[in-house]
């Protein structure tokens, strides 16, 4: 009880999970990475991010502005939907075009890159295996 005192603390308080995860003694991500994103972060200097801010804020605008319109169809198939069937196919359809968003914005932003000569972070490139965390070797066995 006594070592979930300072975790529960630190929550209350507002401090990240990485300092409440640093209070137990859980080991940290890399530096430079976040655990859960697929591209390596973004290092532009102030001039490359001042550089890239006009059209990053109107990429960023319109993207929103798409994923509502996404959204909103979305929702009108749900609310149509009379059946299991139908609601899965409104679903699955969600899912075809949030990728073909993604899609689009990954374009854009390289785009925007190429134009103001600064080189797109690519994503890394891992093998998936089933059964196996991501990043992960596979283990040999005995």
């Amino acid at each position: 009880m006594s070592r979930l005192l300072p975790l529960a603390a630190a929550l209350l308080l507002g401090v990240g999970s990485t300092a409440a995860a640093s209070a137990q003694g859980m080991p940290q991500p890399p530096e430079g990475r976040d655990p859960g994103r697929r591209l390596p972060l973004l290092r532009l200097t102030p001039e490359q991010q001042q550089q890239l801010f006009p059209g990053r804020k109107s990429l960023v605008l319109e993207q929103q502005r798409e994923h509502i319109a996404l959204l909103e169809r979305s929702r009108a198939c749900v609310g149509r939907a009379d059946s299991a069937t139908g609601l899965n196919r409104c679903l699955q359809q969600e899912r075809r075009d949030y990728q073909a968003l993604r899609s689009r914005i990954r374009d854009q932003m390289r785009a925007l890159f190429s134009a103001n000569g600064i080189p797109f972070p690519e994503p890394e490139r891992r093998p998936l295996r089933r059964g196996q965390p991501l990043g992960g070797s596979p283990q040999e066995s005995i």
